[in-house]
This record gives C-alpha cells, structure tokens and sequence, in this order.
C-alpha cells in the first residue's frame, strides 16, 4: 500500500478504486466487469452507455495496483495476488475504503439505470446476449447491485436504488437479467413476467428488507400485493426465495394475500415448503385456508 499511497493522486484513486471493487465485489469479477466498474465514475450526463473508449487498459489498471493484483490468464479474473491481502484488507477495509459497499451500490444502481436500458427488456435472445456482451457489468450489478446499498446502509445509496425501481421501463431490463437462466433454448429470453413484475416483486426476489419497507412507506400508490403476469405477488416470491425478513415485512402491511395462488394454484406457503424454508413455513401456515 505505500507503494500505491506515493504514486500521482490520479493513478493513487484508480488503485483504490480497483482494489475496492475487488476486495468489496460478493463473487470474483472478470477484467471486463471491472473495466466499466471503473468507467462509470467518469461518465458525464449526456453519457447512454460506458464506451470502449472510455475503458482503462489492463496494463495500467494492473500497475497501478503495483503488483498485489493479477489477472488470471484462463478466465479472465481478476484477484488479489495472494490470500494474506485479501486478509488484510478485511481487516483494515475501513481504514481504506471506510464507503465501499454505499459507493459500489451508487455505482450499480448509476450503471442500471444508463440510457441504454430505456428500451426494457430485450424481445430476442439474439438481442439479450448482445446486451450481456455489450455491458459486462450487467449481470453483477442486477444481481448484487441493492446488497451493496443495503450493507453501506446510507440514504444516497438507498434513494439511488429507489429511483431505478420506480422506474417501470429500465427495470424490466435488469428484470430479465435477474430471472432468466443460464440453459439456452428457443426464447428462453423470454421466460420471466415481462410487464407487471415491478420494483416491490424484484425486491422481495432479492430479499432486501430495508429496501422493501422504504419502497412501500415512502410510495403509497404501490400495492404491496400486486400480482405479475404469473400471478405471482411479493410474497410469494419471498417465500418461494426462503427471504424471512421480508415475509415479515409483507405480512406486517396487512395489505397482502397470504394464501394467495399463483397461475398454477400453489400458494406461498406451498412454495415455501417445497424449497424447504422452514422459517417462512412457520410465519405462512398460520394464514392457510382450512
């Protein structure tokens, strides 16, 4: 770290910046991903999308970092050069990134919400890889993006994360990304609720309490137990994801269905069951329907 602490102030940002990232991110992260993790503090207002022009070389990202990171030649990861840094840094992780998670979260939610994602949800698997190929950092920032808000647990953090789920159109784009699975076949692109899985649905998908009780107090049009195209509400797909803490919350409005059946008639104790959360069974079954 002295090493990086007596290079100019710009290369010394980069290195922290970088090493933040790699250090904070919750799964290893390819060089691409990082690459625009890092363009996105530059990018001006007009900017619809991280360019290629706008990204940092390998080689200087790696030399800034003055030699404790590598890139692995094979998978394109990029990790700390040995275990005892990585310990290091969680050990004094406050000392050198004292906002990491608050400032990744900022990031995610800034990279979700770029222009280029004002057309939703992608009609075609041809198009929706191009995206995922066109925006490495998709898949990472849909995914682990609100985590990062959640544990920096600031308001900036958590109002930018606000602001990409009231917004219908981008969301459905980070939608997709977040249901769709890995196996190809014919239109699986197109294997999720489209239109009416909104910021409440994806919230509880994730799991993030503070998010959902935000959301639902500081907005009062939204129904806490709207139905998507499946006719799958919050709750249950709380349930279904085994998230204990938001089952609470959902159930605490007293705005929801708890015995509510989805399009194949299964309910969210009845999911919540056979994925085995045992937690989220003992909150439900009181509700079931003799």
């Amino acid at each position: 770290m002295k090493r990086i602490e007596l290079q100019s102030a710009d290369n010394r940002n980069l290195a922290l910046r970088l090493l933040s990232w790699i250090v904070h991110a919750f799964r290893p992260l390819h060089l691409t991903e990082l690459q625009h993790a890092i363009a996105i503090d530059d990018l001006e207002p007009e900017d619809r999308l991280v360019s290629q022009d706008s990204l940092t070389p390998q080689d200087i990202l790696v030399d800034v970092c003055a030699g404790i990171v590598r890139v692995d030649e094979e998978s394109g990861m990029v990790r700390l050069i040995h275990y005892t840094t990585q310990k290091y840094f969680e050990e004094n992780s406050s000392d050198h990134f004292p906002r990491a998670h608050h400032d990744i979260g900022v990031r995610c939610m800034k990279y979700l919400s770029l222009d280029v994602f004002g057309e939703g949800y992608c009609p075609t698997d041809k198009l929706y890889e191009r995206r995922l190929e066109e925006n490495p950092l998709l898949d990472y920032a849909v995914k682990n993006g609100m985590n990062h808000t959640c544990e920096g647990n600031e308001q900036g953090a958590q109002d930018a994360a606000l602001g990409l789920l009231l917004d219908d159109v981008k969301l459905s784009s980070s939608s997709q990304v977040l249901l769709v699975g890995r196996y190809k076949y014919q239109k699986y692109s197109q294997a999720f609720p489209k239109k009416k899985f909104n910021g409440v649905h994806f919230t509880a998908y994730l799991g993030i309490k503070d998010i959902m009780i935000k959301l639902l107090s500081e907005n009062s049009t939204i129904n806490p137990d709207a139905r998507d195209d499946y006719g799958q509400t919050p709750l249950w797909w709380a349930a279904y994801r085994g998230h204990t803490a938001v089952v609470e919350a959902l159930l605490a409005t007293g705005k929801v269905e708890p015995d509510a059946k989805d399009r194949y008639g299964r309910t969210p104790l009845w999911w919540a069951a056979y994925g085995g959360h045992t937690a989220v069974v003992e909150l439900l079954r009181p509700y079931k329907r003799p």
